[in-house]
């Protein structure tokens, strides 16, 4: 289902219906200020949904296509009015009307400015986050380890160490890890990081990997998220909460009734059709 699809359901779920018999293409299933929306509208809808949409049971599809119908032209009705003649020309006037109402009501709310307004809200309520900048030294035993850190606090230089005596992948570069957050490491290795001050070296730490020394070199505070990696995200988050909000404002505004007592499962019935061509 698309978001205006979505929008328009949620907002007439409520409204009120009336009576109506043994139902044709040209009958009435809602009017919308004064303007009916025929059963042959929503079959001509149908009849443009892609295959997977068909999939979903009468009831459901009958009331999001309708919904859909009214609140295109509920929004429609923002324009001047245009001659209709026939359901394809009727809904093809709703969509483009609906479609460059809610073009315009996006492009006035979910500007660049709103996008890095929900952007700093979002870093301003989630606060600063702490990465750590450390080396490490991994051995394969206890010993060795204690060994090392004996080296160590003897004025023995870590990077270098740590490329004589390192088994893991960083020993080439020094031991140095660069920047990672919180939950980027193993738990007790993580532990022990963050009861180091800076230039301060571990005792030795036991991991699934074998035994670390760790030397803490550098701490500061990032903010949580960067802004480029969830641009789109927040605009699609603001283009689908404008849409919503349009939507439900334009039924709400209108004058709306719903015809009740139609089987959903006439929008199966393809015989219907024929009576357009």
């Amino acid at each position: 289902m698309s978001r205006f699809m979505a929008a328009a359901l949620a907002a007439c779920l409520a409204l009120p219906a009336a009576a109506q018999e043994q139902p044709g293409t040209g009958t009435v299933i809602a009017t919308v200020n004064g303007e009916d929306i025929t059963l042959g509208h929503l079959l001509l809808l149908r009849g443009e949904l892609p295959p997977a949409y068909l999939e979903v049971d009468d009831g459901p599809l009958y009331e999001a296509l309708l919904a859909q119908l009214i609140g295109q032209t509920a929004l429609s009705h923002l324009f001047e009015e245009t001659e209709r003649s026939e359901a394809g020309e009727d809904n093809a006037v709703r969509n483009y009307r609906s479609d460059v109402v809610l073009n315009r009501v996006i492009g006035e709310r979910v500007t660049d400015e709103a996008v890095r307004a929900a952007f700093d809200a979002q870093v301003e309520e989630m606060g600063d986050v702490l990465e750590w900048n450390a080396s490490h030294i991994l051995v394969e035993t206890e010993a060795e380890a204690l060994d090392l850190k004996n080296e160590l606090d003897g004025g023995a230089d870590f990077a270098e160490l740590a490329m004589e005596r390192s088994t893991g992948p960083t020993g080439p570069r020094g031991g140095e890890l660069g920047w990672f957050r919180g939950g980027m490491m193993v738990p007790t290795f993580q532990a022990a990081v963050e009861t180091l001050d800076e230039g301060e070296t571990s005792a030795p730490v036991e991991t699934r990997f074998g035994w670390h020394v760790i030397k803490l070199n550098e701490t500061r505070t990032v903010p949580p998220l960067i802004f480029e990696e969830f641009e789109e995200r927040l605009r699609e988050s603001l283009t689908d909460e404008a849409v919503s909000v349009a939507v439900a404002k334009a039924i709400e505004d209108a004058d709306v009734s719903l015809v009740e007592g139609i089987d959903p499962s006439v929008i199966s019935d393809e015989d219907l059709l024929s009576e357009w061509e």
